[in-house]
């Protein structure tokens, strides 16, 4: 009951057009070894033509540019205080448009018709932020090529929804079974979908959600990438489909004609 009304209308504190937890995202930017073993489950899927929802200052944007030297961006970012920062960074890359728009308001009137399908999207800790989702994964599906990939990551488990969840500004934290009948409605065919990070439910659970921890601190985050990281990615490795992880991840295809 206490997560349901801090999720309704009059218990949230911020819009699309203001980023609440703008300090941790920053933090979140220092953590190197978690988000290139993100990037690494999606390698497959990363080259052509890429729209990147909710690309914040553009930390992942940086990534991609650096790792994929064949791939063109689309980076999105609606939110006033984080938008400026990305802007003035892909002013100088050619191969980077940045908009403050949501994807629905860029497809609608702010992109070129030649511009309007993508061979992948990127959801990289946005969709959660995102009021109607199952809206949003049609709307992207319309977006890709045929063949084209949904990538999203994310939060996982509605039982770990905690204050830092509410801060971030965060609808919901997913289950495997939800976001598997999403993509079915919106026509796609999911390719991958499971848990990611088991060994991160623990201290998340105790941190964030029974502590009631509202911040990330850098110091902590620093020695879970350098330490919990690498043995949570090897832990995967062996297990392959993990029940229970801090985290998602989802390809999903758009079929042919």
């Amino acid at each position: 009951m206490a997560r349901r009304g801090r999720r309704a209308p009059r218990g949230r504190a911020f819009t699309s057009a203001n980023f609440g937890a703008a300090d941790d995202l920053e933090r979140l930017g220092s953590a190197k070894y978690f988000f290139e073993w993100v990037l690494d489950e999606f390698r497959p899927y990363l080259h052509g033509s890429i729209v990147e929802v909710g690309a914040g200052r553009g930390t992942i944007t940086r990534k991609l540019i650096d790792r994929y030297p064949d791939v063109s961006l689309v980076a999105l970012e609606p939110a006033e205080n984080l938008f400026p920062e990305l802007e003035a960074w892909a002013a100088d890359v050619p191969r980077v448009t940045a908009r403050r728009q949501t994807l629905e308001t860029w497809l609608a009137d702010g992109a070129p018709a030649t511009a309007r399908r993508f061979d992948a999207a990127l959801y990289l800790n946005v969709l959660e932020h995102i009021d109607d989702d199952a809206r949003e994964i049609a709307l992207v599906a319309s977006a890709l090529h045929s063949g084209g990939a949904l990538l999203v990551f994310g939060p996982a488990h509605e039982w770990l929804y905690s204050d830092l969840d509410h801060k971030a500004g965060h609808y919901r934290r997913y289950d495997l079974a939800r976001l598997r009948r999403l993509v079915h409605d919106a026509g796609m065919e999911v390719i991958s979908l499971r848990y990611f990070d088991m060994l991160g439910v623990l201290p998340y659970l105790v941190v964030y959600r029974l502590c009631r921890r509202a911040k990330i601190s850098g110091s902590s985050l620093w020695g879970y990438d350098r330490l919990i990281v690498p043995l949570s990615r090897f832990v995967q490795r062996v297990v392959g489909h993990p029940p229970v992880g801090k985290n998602f991840v989802l390809v999903a295809v758009k079929p042919g004609p």
